[in-house]
Parts: structure tokens; sequence; C-alpha cells
């Protein structure tokens, strides 16, 4: 893009202490390879942010119709475009897609999740469903595939993804395609479930809208959340397999959005522990997140070894094979927060899948 005009969008922001929803203009300017954003109060028709540098945690590609980010401790979501012409350079991102992945795929969920992500593909939402027999079957009807391949809808949790980008219908099906010859998924139960054209992704979404609830047990688990930093690097898919090839059980996989507030009620436990606790949760709170319910035997214990120590540089040096040693940045930036204490395994699972709004 030009920094002749910039891109605008119209943001909402919600106003906790008069319990309203405020609508901006969010411009977003390229000015000599440098970001910068500004923000008009529509209704004021006033500048509530002057021109400024962007935050570099934020990118064109983080701001599209329905994603919400932080900007400067604000959390906006964004509602519409704020001109024709942003409308005519942006809205190819508005092509969205879906798919399931049967639970015989299991051991490669975080493979596919990887290939989508390679291929530029923007994750919008991610989560484990359990599908009824009538709910499996519709999915079958809504995509023309074989009622014989329902069997591997209903046999245990599935994945969904959705998904959004530039021809994104027609690159997330050649994407699935090619992984169920390359992984050999004939087996009705590994069967890659995907939208095909623009009518079979309305249907498919519309039949997966229904289901409300989640997969989490909350029982011999612990919490594993892939920080907004990893998402926003496309490090989800390399973090979910490294994971999996553990021998660990993924029962549960949501996609969240912290606010301040609830990362803040989340993250409690470590005010006055952690001397870096305040950018934790501004971390936590800066863009989307994927909370995993992780199940094995002394879960929260195993899994506290298989993530590392909060020192990144430290376990780098002396633990080298864990996650925050390969996809961490930062003590604050390290990849993944995981339960500390065994009683509050099931208690972080639950306000994850249970408490928390689903993205």
């Amino acid at each position: 893009f030009t920094n002749e005009a910039p891109l605008q969008f119209v943001v909402e922001w919600y106003d906790a202490a008069p319990k309203l929803r405020r609508q901006y203009i969010l411009k977003y300017y390229t000015d000599g390879g440098k970001n910068l954003v500004e923000m008009i109060d529509i209704k004021a028709k006033k500048v509530f942010l002057k021109k400024c540098p962007c935050p570099p945690e934020i990118s064109l590609e983080d701001i599209y119709i329905g994603s919400k980010f932080m900007l400067y401790s604000r959390e906006l979501e964004v509602v519409d475009y704020g001109d024709s012409n942003t409308r005519a350079k942006c809205q190819h991102q508005l092509q969205p897609s879906a798919v399931v992945i049967g639970s015989g795929a299991y051991q490669y969920w975080g493979r596919i999740i990887d290939k989508v992500l390679t291929s530029g593909l923007q994750i919008s939402g991610i989560r484990t469903v359990f599908l009824s027999d009538n709910m499996a079957e519709d999915v079958c009807d809504a995509l023309e595939v074989s009622q014989r391949q329902r069997g591997g809808l209903v046999q245990g949790p599935c994945l969904t993804i959705h998904t959004q980008g530039e021809d994104g219908v027609r690159t997330l099906f050649d994407i699935c395609q090619r992984l169920a010859d390359d992984l050999g998924l004939s087996n009705p139960a590994g069967t890659i479930f995907c939208a095909g054209n623009g009518v079979d992704v309305q249907k498919l979404q519309s039949i997966l809208s229904a289901f409300s609830g989640d997969t989490a047990t909350l029982d011999s688990c612990t919490c594993c959340i892939v920080k907004p930093h990893a998402i926003k690097t496309r490090q989800l898919g390399k973090i979910v397999d490294a994971i999996i090839s553990q021998g660990y059980e993924v029962s549960a996989i949501q996609m969240l959005q912290f606010t301040q507030v609830q990362a803040t009620e989340f993250l409690e436990v470590y005010d006055g522990v952690l001397p870096t606790y305040h950018d934790h949760v501004v971390q936590l709170a800066s863009g989307p997140s994927v909370a995993l319910e992780i199940r094995a035997e002394e879960a929260v214990k195993t899994f506290r070894v298989t993530a590392g120590p909060w020192d990144v540089q430290m376990a780098k040096e002396l633990r080298p094979g864990t996650l925050r040693a390969t996809f961490g940045v930062d003590d604050v930036k390290s990849s993944v927060h995981c339960t500390d204490l065994a009683v509050d395994g099931s208690t972080e699972c639950e306000y994850c899948f249970k408490l928390m709004p689903k993205k």
C-alpha cells in the first residue's frame, strides 16, 4: 500500500464505566516504512488519538473485519471499513473458509495447523467440538460427501478451523486435499472435511455454530495457553505438534481473546511474585491466544517440565528441548503459559473453557 491515503476502519471500544460501545475511525498510515495510527471519534467528530507510531506487535494483517486487538491499552474490534478505498484494497481478506478434522487424524493436528498458517491464511477461530450423529450427517450433506464417512466425525472430539485470506476458500481446500493425500488419511476416522465453495462455507459454519459447548474434561489435566506473540508469529501448529508428539492428550482447544481485566484475573496468583507481572498481563491481552487442556499422569508436574523454566535464557541454556527454549523470545514472550500448581490445573482449564467467551 502507498502512503498517499490512510486505510480506514470502523472500530469499536467498550467503555466499561458507562457501559457503552464507542465507535471510531481508525486510520492506518504507511509513511516511509513506518506504520502510524490515528483515531477519530465518529460521534464527536474529534481526534481521539493523535497520529502516532503503531505498536510493533500490530500489523495490517491483524486488522480485518471481526478482528480484535489491543491498541494502547484499549481493546478494539473492527466492525467495518471506513471508506470505499479501504474496502477495495482489503476486501480480499474477508474470504472465509472452514474445515473439520476427524479425531482419527489427531496425531496430525499440529502439522495441519502449521500447513494452514504457512500458506498465508489467518486462523480466525479454532476449537475442538463434539458432533452428534445428526450434526455429522448434516456436515456430510452440506459438503456432499458419503455418509459412510460420518463415523470419523463422531468417534471423538473433532478439530474445527476457521480461516480468512485472499482466495481463502480455494487455498484452504487445496491445502486439505494435499494433506489428505500426503498423510494417507483415507480411513474415514481421519478424513478432513473442508468446504469447497462459498455456499459450503456458510453451510458448514452454520452447522458448527450449533455446538456451543466445549470438550474440556477438567480431569487429570493442566492448562496451556499459547501466547498472543506466538499466535502472531504463526507458531501455533509447531507448538501443538510438539505437545502431541510427546504423547500428551490434548482434550480441548479453544481460541480466546483476553481483555485486560480477564488477563489480570487469570494471572493474579503471580502478582507480587513475578517482577514482570504487569508485562505478562499486557502480553496475554494483546491479541488472540489459544488454550489447550492437556491430560497426562501428574499432568501439571509433567507438563511444567515440557514447557521449561520461566527464564527463557535459562531454558535455552539448560533445557534446550523445551517449548519455551524452542519458541520463547524472552521471559514475557515465552511462547506458552502453563499451570504451575497441581491444585490449579482444573481451575485454569475451567476458566478458559467454561467461563471465557468463545472466539
